[in-house]
C-alpha cells in the first residue's frame, strides 16, 4: 500500500513538473537601453543581437569599427583596451524607404558609450527568403529628425 502511494505521489510530481505554458514569453531588456532609445523617440520591437569585443580586440574589426566611428559618429578611441558590448534592437518604427531599423547601443562596463542606427530595406524573394537590398548607417538621432521619412 505504501509503495503504491509513493509511486502515485512520484507520478503526480513528475506530471506536474512537465507542464509547460508555451503562451508566456518574457523578454527582458536592460532598463538603461530602453531609456536610451526612448530618449531618442524609438521603441524596441525585439532583441536583435549582442556582440562582446574583448579588451584590445576592437581594432581587429577595422571595417566595422570604421562604420561605427565614421557613419555612426561614435568615438571608441578611449575603449580600444576595454571590453565593449554592442547590443542591437529591432525598432518598432519604419519609414517609407526602410522597413527594418536597428538601434545599436555600445557600452563598456555599465556605461553607455553611444549608439547608432542601421536603416535596412528587406524584400521577400519568390522562394520566401528575405534579402536586404539597401542599408544605411546613421548616427543615433531622434525619430523626429527623420523629417520626410528617411534618415538623411
Amino acid at each position: 500500500m505504501k509503495l503504491k502511494l509513493v509511486l502515485i505521489f512520484m507520478l503526480v510530481l513528475l506530471v506536474g513538473c512537465n507542464e509547460q505554458n508555451d503562451d508566456i514569453v518574457t523578454e527582458l531588456y536592460k532598463e538603461q537601453h530602453i531609456k536610451y532609445l526612448e530618449d531618442y523617440g524609438w521603441n524596441i520591437d525585439r532583441f536583435a543581437s549582442e556582440f562582446k569585443y574583448a579588451a584590445s580586440s576592437l581594432e581587429s574589426f577595422k571595417s566595422h569599427l570604421n562604420d561605427i566611428e565614421e557613419s555612426g559618429q561614435v568615438d571608441l578611441t578611449l575603449y580600444y583596451d576595454k571590453e565593449v558590448i554592442e547590443t542591437g534592437y529591432i525598432l518598432q518604427e519604419k519609414t517609407v524607404t526602410y522597413n527594418k531599423i536597428v538601434g545599436y547601443i555600445l557600452e563598456s562596463g555599465d556605461e553607455i558609450i553611444g549608439g547608432y542606427l542601421e536603416f535596412n530595406h528587406e524584400a521577400e524573394q519568390e522562394d520566401g527568403t528575405l534579402e536586404i537590398d539597401q542599408t544605411e548607417i546613421s548616427p543615433m538621432l531622434h525619430r523626429k529628425e527623420l523629417g520626410s521619412n528617411d534618415p538623411r
